[in-house]
């Protein structure tokens, strides 16, 4: 995770280099991950959203300026973005306790918001671990499910909760079968297109793969998957949130370690869901295990060779 952790740093001290103005769009060229995609990790890896974290680093700096009497407080509510000095004023109470005008070195230094650091996250307890990684190459594949297209109101929880009340999985598993495309696993979680996504891709569809469109899927959409190259890599931890959060960390800092890289062009995140990823299935409820696949490629170096 050391590799990781620290070309995330990168972006840390970009942010903070300019951190009035800095504006978060600028993440995706920065980084080549999609925002929504790097607002999920970066929740994992520094407990804060990157909103919170960059509000709060704002008004600790307004503070600072307040303190050695360089801004007035008009002047800190423009440069950190507010419309007016009394929205200002009730976000930095809310961090400071006080109000800007009653700010002294002793709340400062007790509520301050430090920059977050390399030194500080290296320790930093992994609440996931990787179990094994894989490099397979995909044949054309067609998932067939439901997806927040057809139902945009149901996001994440909401389309699991009615892909099991309506026993779509039973559906599907009779229609693998009768295909002779029966794996073993219970469903797949597919996202895609974290452009304008807060977390889960913008489309998100959960479903099973077949190798051929069966002749009557009923009311069941389907997606067609390219043959393609992926990285495929078992998390492990004690609950879902937790595997979750850490997956894409732990797969794209393996896969960099072993030569590749996680490929942006054609993004998606598939989760496989087996008996193993549920504790009331499972023989040990506080060891879930969860299989993850992103496309990546092998990574070309600059005199043509193959890493």
């Amino acid at each position: 995770m050391e590799k990781f952790i620290t070309e995330k740093q990168k972006v840390i001290d970009e942010i903070e280099s300019r951190l009035m103005t800095f504006d978060l769009s600028e993440i995706g060229k920065l980084t080549g991950v999609p925002f929504g995609l790097y607002q999920r990790f970066f929740s994992y890896m520094y407990d804060i959203t990157i909103f919170s974290y960059v509000r709060k680093r704002k008004l600790t700096i307004s503070a600072s300026k307040l303190l050695l009497g360089e801004w007035s407080v008009t002047t800190a509510s423009l440069e950190c973005g507010y419309e007016d000095s009394s929205s200002f004023s009730r976000a930095f109470k809310e961090l400071f306790q006080v109000p800007p005008s009653a700010i002294t070195i002793e709340q400062f230094e007790k509520f301050q918001f430090e920059k977050i650091s390399l030194s500080n996250l290296s320790n930093k307890p992994q609440k996931a671990t990787l179990v094994s990684v894989e490099y397979p190459t995909i044949q054309e594949q067609y998932l067939i499910g439901i997806t927040t297209k057809k139902y945009p109101g149901k996001v994440g929880a909401g389309l699991w909760e009615m892909f099991w009340e309506r026993n779509l999985n039973e559906k599907l598993y009779h229609l693998a079968h009768q295909t002779k495309t029966l794996d073993d696993y219970i469903a797949i979680g597919h996202m895609s297109d974290f452009e304008n996504s807060n977390s889960l891709g913008k489309e998100y569809m959960i479903g099973r793969l077949f190798h051929d469109i069966p002749s009557d899927i009923g009311d069941f959409e389907v997606k067609k998957l390219e043959s393609i190259q992926l990285v495929h890599s078992k998390i492990e931890g004690k609950s879902m949130d937790d595997i979750i959060d850490g997956a894409y960390a732990l797969t794209s800092d393996i896969a960099n370690k072993n030569g590749y890289e996680i490929d942006y062009s054609q993004f998606f995140w598939m989760e496989y869901y087996n008996n193993e990823s549920f504790g009331s299935v499972n023989e040990n409820p506080n060891k879930l295990v969860l299989d993850f696949y992103m496309p990546c490629k092998k990574v070309v170096v600059e005199s043509g060779g193959i890493q």
